[in-house]
């Protein structure tokens, strides 16, 4: 296992094509996630979270760049917010 640390469509960009077993991953956008618990260190929103259209092709971009290094026949875990019921 190798954990990499960078911007994630830069990074990706690196990696060859069906390389990757599997993909975990816990985007932190389009769910305008917040705690409405004042004294939790957790309550802050995260920034740019918001559903815009720049978010939107973001997220494309970086599930294409997902697909492209996915070996066939593999999985891909994604954390997202219960409200979203659908793939853009």
């Amino acid at each position: 296992m190798r954990l990499i640390h960078g911007d994630c469509l830069e990074v990706m960009k690196e990696i060859p094509d069906k390389s990757i077993d599997m993909i975990l991953t816990d985007p932190p956008y389009l769910c305008d996630y917040s705690r409405h618990d004042s004294k939790s260190r957790f309550n802050k929103k995260i920034a740019h979270d918001k559903n815009t259209q720049a978010n939107e092709q973001l997220i494309l971009a970086y599930l294409q760049e997902c697909f492209r290094i996915m070996k066939p026949n593999t999985a891909m875990y994604c954390f997202c917010n219960y409200k979203k019921n659908r793939i853009l």
